[in-house]
């Protein structure tokens, strides 16, 4: 399921520590079935949720590169 998830980093440890939450279970086994595995939001997102840091990453960048240069 991994690989079809394109789960490439295991995102859960380090969001645990940086946000500080308690590792909890999925609430039945349907839930894990489709890939839900926590009752946490982000855990859930996986590896997507770098995606979109990295996105945000981009868009800031963008906007200071155009805002130095159209200055």
């Amino acid at each position: 399921m991994k690989i079809s998830a394109f789960e490439v980093v295991d995102t859960k440890p380090y969001l645990d520590r940086i946000l500080e939450l308690e590792p909890r279970e999925p609430i039945n086994s349907n839930f894990e079935t489709v890939g839900l595995e926590s009752v946490y939001f982000l855990h859930n997102l996986g590896t997507l949720f770098l995606a979109y840091v990295f996105y945000l990453i981009l868009i800031a960048f963008a906007w200071l590169l155009r805002r130095k240069w159209c200055s």
